[in-house]
């Protein structure tokens, strides 16, 4: 874990070309605006995230997790919370939902090469794509020192 944020690198053997259930997870939800597919003032999102869900006693999951949902202009930013004990609008919990994840060293803007292999090789097991996630487990402020790494994550339906 790096000393300027909460960034965490993940272990490849658990996170790239896996298929993985996501099973009562919980995530507090935002729009977020997006520029080609990049998410526009994620951090300043991620922080208002985190205040209302301690405005509203929800627990943060630890580790952290904070995923993009992709779309053309807009799509949106997903913090891990504890399952909450009563229904929320903002809250979106994936129960027995099947991800395929890969890992990529790649900065954001260089994604799409990465994505589209992912997404080949999901296509090539005959199954379809609902929806495209990313989780960028280093942020601007550690890359230098930790390197890129995003996790992509396609919700197999």
């Amino acid at each position: 874990m790096s000393v300027l944020c909460d960034c965490r690198k993940v272990a490849a053997r658990d996170w790239h070309n896996r298929e993985l259930v996501f099973e009562n997870r919980s995530f507090y939800v935002h729009r977020l605006p997006l520029f080609f597919h990049l998410p526009i003032c994620l951090s300043r999102r991620i922080k208002k995230l985190k205040s209302e869900v301690a405005m509203k006693n929800y627990s943060i999951a630890d580790p952290l997790m904070v995923i993009q949902k992709d779309g053309s202009l807009s799509g949106m930013v997903m913090l891990e919370i504890d399952p909450p004990r009563f229904f929320d609008p903002k809250i979106k919990t994936f129960d027995k939902n099947l991800f395929f994840s890969w890992i990529s060293e790649e900065a954001p803007i260089n994604l799409r090469e990465e994505l589209s292999e992912a997404k080949r090789i999901v296509q090539t097991n005959g199954q379809k794509i609902k929806d495209v996630y990313f989780w960028y487990t280093t942020c601007p402020k550690c890359k230098t020192i930790n390197g890129n790494q995003t996790v992509i994550l396609l919700q197999i339906s």
